[in-house]
């Protein structure tokens, strides 16, 4: 039972790190396109 209930925090911590870092790429992703659409709006 307890190699079992190791196994699953392991897993668990790695697709919270995971998750973690594709929200916070995303997230980058998306304040950069909201940066260049702002620079294209303020040239215009």
């Amino acid at each position: 039972m307890v190699p079992s209930v190791f196994a699953l925090n392991v897993i668990n911590r790695r697709y919270a790190l995971a998750s973690i870092y594709l929200i916070s790429s995303l997230a980058s992703m998306l304040e950069r396109a909201m940066l260049e659409w702002y620079n294209l709006r303020k040239d215009d």
